[in-house]
């Protein structure tokens, strides 16, 4: 009986935290009929605790050999991780664990049991993979934590934009975060500008003047799954990254202008920005007359969202999830 679960992934500055986030919520989903137990190689402290006080055991490696010592043939393991490669995956296999890979990048070949990717617009002849490969794919298996999913079940109506949030995700190492806050900070429609900073954020002291000069700015830093839903659901706009931050924020209700800076987040920017469904600018060529002109068109009702895609869609998620998981056991 495969009731065993070892997610392999990892989350620090350099390659941001959302691998270890989607994991988590992944465990939550799961944590009542599997026992959890996560093994990385990095991971903020802040976060481990959290992981801990949740339940969930954390074993930290200093090279993938430890990994498989935890290995006998008799659990499921999760790979979120875009190094761990095709070899990788067979060698698991050959122990005899069933596998799941979290991926969203479609850029090996595959030997996993079941691949889960909640991107829109995927399908299973994106993936080089096995015969006996089973897919999670689409919005229908997002991995959000609880509160997120709860909230896709609340109404809201926007009918000014008069605060915004700003989060470009656990690490932001381009400091996305200051180019925008500078441009909005000089909206005079805004009336409140939220700005969230992952734990893995290293440049805090570069907000520290224009945070002085603004009393509309709050910065927050490190929050909880409650509290970041919190700010998501007071927001009328959020400017974020097309990385796991934007399937928070369709969830909270808030209207997401989006942008992308890393690999991983481009084809899910591609899917809203050429379907028209959300506002987008461009953050590798950022341009802050374009940045203004669209929260402006925004505020102005030139751009117009008429409803916040897939929420319905992601509301059964951990249901979902959960029965894919089960699946894999009896199989």
């Amino acid at each position: 009986m495969k009731d065993k679960i070892y997610i392999r992934a990892d989350g620090s500055p350099e390659i941001g935290l959302g691998h270890i986030i989607r994991c988590f919520a992944l465990a939550k989903m799961l944590k009542g009929s599997f026992n959890i137990h996560f093994v990385t190689r990095s991971i903020p402290k802040i976060i481990e605790t959290t992981f801990v006080v949740e339940g969930f055991s954390v074993s930290r490696i200093s090279e993938e050999e430890e990994f498989f010592n935890f290995l006998n043939g008799d659990e499921i393991v999760v790979l979120d991780h875009y190094e761990l490669d095709s070899t990788y995956q067979k060698r698991v296999k050959e122990i005899g664990s069933k596998l799941v890979c979290i991926d969203d990048l479609h850029d090996k070949v595959f030997f996993a049991d079941l691949i889960i990717n909640h991107s829109p617009g995927i399908s299973p002849k994106d993936y080089l993979a096995q015969p006996y490969t089973k897919f999670a794919l689409g919005p229908g298996y997002a991995l959000l934590r609880p509160a997120f999913l709860e909230a896709t079940k609340d109404n809201k109506k926007i009918d000014e934009i008069k605060h915004v949030l700003i989060c470009f995700g656990g690490s932001d190492f381009k400091n996305l975060t200051k180019s925008v806050l500078e441009i909005v900070a000089e909206n005079d429609m805004m009336e409140r500008i939220s700005v969230i900073l992952g734990s893995a954020y290293t440049h805090h002291e570069s907000l520290n003047d224009i945070e002085k000069k603004n009393p509309k700015i709050k910065i927050s830093s490190s929050l909880n799954e409650n509290e970041m839903l919190s700010e998501i659901k007071k927001a009328d706009l959020a400017i974020i990254p097309s990385s796991g931050i934007l399937l928070e924020v369709l969830a909270g209700g808030a209207i997401p202008l989006i942008c992308y800076y890393a690999e991983n987040q481009q084809r899910l920017f591609n899917y809203f920005k050429y379907r028209d469904l959300l506002p987008s600018f461009d953050a590798n060529k950022f341009d802050g007359k374009e940045l203004s002109t669209v929260i402006a068109d925004i505020q102005n009702n030139k751009i117009k969202i008429e409803e916040i895609p897939f929420r319905k869609e992601l509301r059964n998620a951990a249901k979902n999830n959960l029965k894919k998981f089960k699946k894999l056991v009896n199989e």
